[in-house]
C-alpha cells in the first residue's frame, strides 16, 4: 500500500498513521521499551542488550527516528538515543482517541 497522497487528510489523521507505522514491527516496540525504561542510551549499549544484528537494529533506529518516535543525538564518535516524551505523548493521546472512537462504534452494533 503506498502512502503518497496524504494529503486530503488532517495532520492528526497522518500523524496516528505514522505512528501505527513505526510500531508495525516487533523489534521496534523492544527498541521503544527499553529506550522508556532505561533512559537514552548510546548505540552500543542498545546492541548489546537488543538481540538482533547491528545493520538491523540501525535500520529500526532510524526508521523511529523518521517518524519521530525516538531522537537521535550525537556526542562525539558515538550517537545516543532517546525517546522523544512530547511526541510519543501526542501519538498515545491520538492512538487512544481512535481506540475509543472504535470502542464505542463497536458498542453500538452488539
Amino acid at each position: 500500500m503506498s502512502y503518497q497522497n496524504l494529503a486530503p487528510f488532517d495532520a492528526a489523521s497522518r500523524r496516528l498513521a505514522r505512528f501505527g507505522r513505526a510500531l508495525g514491527h516487533p523489534a521496534r516496540h523492544e527498541i521503544l521499551l527499553r529506550l522508556a525504561a532505561r533512559g537514552p542510551l548510546p548505540y552500543g549499549d542498545l546492541k548489546a542488550c537488543i538481540p538482533m544484528h547491528a545493520k538491523t537494529l540501525s535500520r529500526h533506529l532510524q526508521y523511529l527516528v523518521g517518524q519521530g518516535c525516538i531522537l537521535g543525538i550525537p556526542e562525539g564518535a558515538r550517537t545516543w538515543f532517546g525517546v522523544d516524551d512530547t511526541r510519543l505523548a501526542r501519538d498515545l493521546v491520538l492512538m487512544r482517541r481512535l481506540v475509543r472512537k472504535l470502542g464505542k462504534k463497536g458498542e453500538g452494533e452488539k
